[in-house]
């Protein structure tokens, strides 16, 4: 019993004598966000659609079971608890995958992992990308 009493205060003293190294680098382990120097508190700027171009193009999938882009604007889409969107026109398009709950059971219904299309799905635009990326893929 006193073994552990005093490992169990010296754990007590490690742990609260790094507590103010924690409290006090600012500048160590800084995270930089798209946010820039605005608190979560603000309001965000008001998001600007991109257009989808005319000039589309269906691209081949960069990784495995990667999900196809959306290839039409989706501005005012919802997808909430109550209804999605989505699936007025694609219910009858969806890949089987979505049919099935994670044990492979089929289902009548998109399987609710699934139903928030937009989780995995992205429109297709004409975008300049928000951070620098060296992606390349496996199968180049």
């Amino acid at each position: 019993m006193k073994k552990s009493f005093v490992f169990g205060l010296v754990f007590v003293l490690g742990t609260l004598s790094y507590v103010p190294q924690l409290a006090f680098s600012e500048e160590e382990g800084k995270v930089e966000s798209l946010r820039g120097d605005h608190p979560i508190s603000e309001l965000s700027a008001i998001t600007e659609w991109k257009r989808v171009p005319s000039d589309f193009q269906t691209f081949l999938p960069t990784y495995e079971q990667q999900a196809p882009l959306i290839p039409h604007f989706i501005e005012g889409y919802k997808i909430t608890l109550e209804g999605n969107k989505c699936l007025t026109c694609h219910k009858k398009t969806l890949s089987p995958t979505h049919l099935k709950d994670r044990n492979g059971k089929v289902l009548d219904t998109v399987d609710n992992r699934l139903y928030f299309c937009t989780s995995c799905h992205v429109p297709q635009v004409d975008a300049q990308p928000l951070i620098d990326n060296s992606f390349e893929s496996a199968s180049d």
